[in-house]
């Protein structure tokens, strides 16, 4: 079984996701669930950067709470590039339970999670699909 957790978050909103393949007699099964969806209470006309730090804190913790939880092989964070910024700050040391961490800069809290799907795909951060998977998508 692969086991991933992934995080995608913006200034506003912050998702968390588990995406699972495992090998049956069936042949290759997946599954992207939707977890966690996080709204910054602050205002958004008012960028105060200490609401955003707080916001990364929050984003932190529920990364941290999965993590534990599950104990993925490999956490995916997707943000832009200030969030990317602001959740390393709120995270000092390692993830726990996840040995392989990677980085995209980039703000997919939009995307729906075929979509998520699709471009962790061609990026090579997921495995690529087989023609014969039944995925399963939350």
């Amino acid at each position: 079984m692969r086991r991933i957790t992934i995080a995608v978050a913006d200034a506003s909103r912050a998702r968390l996701f588990a995406y699972e393949r495992t090998a049956t007699p069936g042949g290759l099964h997946e599954e992207l669930t939707e977890l966690t969806d996080l709204i910054n209470p602050a205002p958004r006309e008012a960028h105060d950067d200490e609401l955003d730090d707080e916001f990364a804190r929050t984003i932190v913790d529920a990364i941290d709470a999965q993590l534990r939880a599950t104990r993925p092989r490999r956490l995916i964070i997707c943000a832009s590039t200030r969030m990317l910024g602001r959740l390393r700050d709120a995270h000092r040391g390692a993830w726990p339970g996840a040995p392989e961490v990677d980085e995209v800069p980039r703000n997919v809290v939009r995307l729906s999670g075929h979509e998520l799907r699709a471009y962790l795909g061609r990026r090579y951060l997921l495995p690529a699909r087989a023609s014969f998977d039944q995925a399963s998508m939350s």
